[in-house]
């Protein structure tokens, strides 16, 4: 009943939505067939959260999170450098130090990084088939960890972009920071779903 009424929502609204909002009517249609079939649920969220990923949604996100996460980033990061001893003040999407503003652009503001942590997310959520209230739970730990990891990654980039670190660093260490950094938010975010999914078994054996 769910698809079907979906299907006709989209078919309505076709000629008055935009091409993504009418693709998000269709795969959350798709969701909820697919739900039905594999998990023998009327609703998966983790297979909605796939399915909308998949939808070229990744520079919509940049357009409407990309500076509210730069900033966040930037009045996050500005704190821990203070501690190192660095007089750095946030700015916008950038970390001031001695006058001299350091930006945090676009590319290292974590959308790229909130898509796949959710994608991770959402895969790990199928493989544990974990129920709606632990998927939003296992989702509210990735996106923490993710705006964590992010943080650090300005944070040490400061260093890099500021010349406060050695001079010598090698060419290839704002790449290699950034690796490191995403690597260690994958291994997080795995590891709280994980940990999601424990719980749920614990306290269904109660």
């Amino acid at each position: 009943m769910l698809p079907a009424t979906l299907l006709l929502c989209y078919s309505l609204s076709y000629h008055f939505l935009s091409p993504l909002p009418r693709a998000a009517m269709a795969v959350t249609a798709i969701a909820a067939t697919v739900s039905v079939i594999r998990f023998g649920k009327r609703f998966h969220l983790a297979v909605w959260g796939l399915l909308l990923l998949a939808l070229p949604v990744v520079a919509s996100l940049q357009f409407y999170l990309g500076f509210p996460m730069r900033a966040v980033v930037a009045r996050l990061a500005a704190p821990m450098l203070q501690i190192n001893g660095f007089a750095v003040v946030a700015e916008g999407a950038s970390l001031n130090w001695n006058g001299d503003p350091i930006l945090i652009d676009a590319p290292c503001s974590g959308v790229k990084t909130l898509w796949t942590g959710f994608y991770l997310t959402f895969t790990l959520a199928c493989y544990y088939k974990l129920n709606a209230k632990r998927t939003a739970l296992a989702c509210v730990a990735a996106f923490a960890a993710i705006i964590i990891g992010n943080t650090l990654r300005a944070a040490a980039l400061f260093y890099v972009e500021s010349g406060a670190a050695n001079p010598s660093l090698p060419e290839w260490t704002h790449e290699g920071v950034g690796v490191v950094v995403f690597a260690a938010t994958a291994i997080a975010i795995a590891w709280m779903v994980r940990k999601v999914n424990r719980t749920e078994k614990c306290q269904a054996e109660k």
